[in-house]
């Protein structure tokens, strides 16, 4: 990664990954860490590793696993490029308060405020504890040694494919379901998780398609860059084991594809 100019992953924290991290920061590159808000939880998860009902959260449980990690880190003197609490929450995977039951029910504030919608009040008792969750976060963060100036919104998008879509179209869309929420003279957004596929496993791989649509949509990116409202964007992903390929990466036969070095230049 430092050798085709990677400056910045993103990698969950947990404590066989403080190593990897460490090594990573020797070695020049920075670490967006996802630290899981269900982190020491002794809640059940509701289905896969992270579908953890976040209303069973304890802010106390969070805090005993994380200040280790976290000063384990320090000593080492890494310094963070920030900290990420949980990813996509407003899905079944990471929350399990959250029905499966693909009836695409769109929750709103007058649902959680409910008290007869029994999902929108367990739903709004998971947002309330993963606050304090985040409340706890922060503290440690301002009292850390090395790790006090990361702040921002995480969010992710994955655009249209579609090479013949206009830039405007593309600008239109974030604006409308991305970036709206981050305000110029607000606290920006972090674009953590962005990327197209291609679906392609022959070597020496044909990425022109893919590079067509990664320089549309960064010439998008570039008007929220410009405006304040975009911090950073983060490419996912970058590999995967050979006995499960990804379409999403960019490191192909060997080498970064010509639409990863465009995706990983600065902007």
């Amino acid at each position: 990664m430092a050798e085709s100019g990677v400056k910045t992953i993103r990698t969950s924290l947990f404590p066989t990954t403080t190593d990897f991290i460490t090594d990573a920061f020797q070695h020049g590159i920075g670490s967006v860490v996802i630290v899981y808000p269900f982190l020491g939880s002794r809640a059940e998860s509701k289905g896969g590793w992270g579908g953890y009902p976040l209303s069973e959260l304890n802010s106390q449980e969070f805090t005993a696993a994380f200040e280790p990690l976290l000063g384990e880190l320090e000593a080492a003197g890494v310094r963070l490029s920030a900290i990420e609490l949980g990813s996509e929450i407003n899905t079944t995977g990471f929350n399990g308060d959250l029905n499966d039951s693909g009836s695409g029910c769109e929750l709103r504030l007058s649902d959680l405020n409910n008290p007869n919608d029994q999902e929108g009040s367990r739903v709004a008792v998971g947002c309330l504890a993963y606050v304090r969750v985040l409340a706890a976060l922060k503290d440690l963060r301002d009292h850390s040694k090395l790790n006090q100036q990361v702040d921002g919104y995480a969010v992710h998008v994955y655009p249209s494919g579609d090479p013949h879509r206009s830039v405007s179209m593309r600008v239109a869309s974030l604006e409308q379901y991305v970036f709206g929420e981050c305000k110029q003279g607000g606290k920006p957004c972090w674009l953590t998780e962005w990327g197209f596929p291609n679906p392609s496993q022959s070597c020496p791989i044909n990425d022109a398609t893919r590079t067509q649509v990664i320089e549309a949509q960064r010439r998008a990116f570039q008007q929220f860059v410009q405006q304040g409202r975009l911090a950073a964007i983060i490419y996912y992903t970058w590999s995967a084991p050979e006995t499960k390929p990804d379409p999403m990466a960019i490191f192909r036969c060997g080498a970064l594809t010509r639409a990863g070095r465009l995706a990983l230049s600065p902007m």
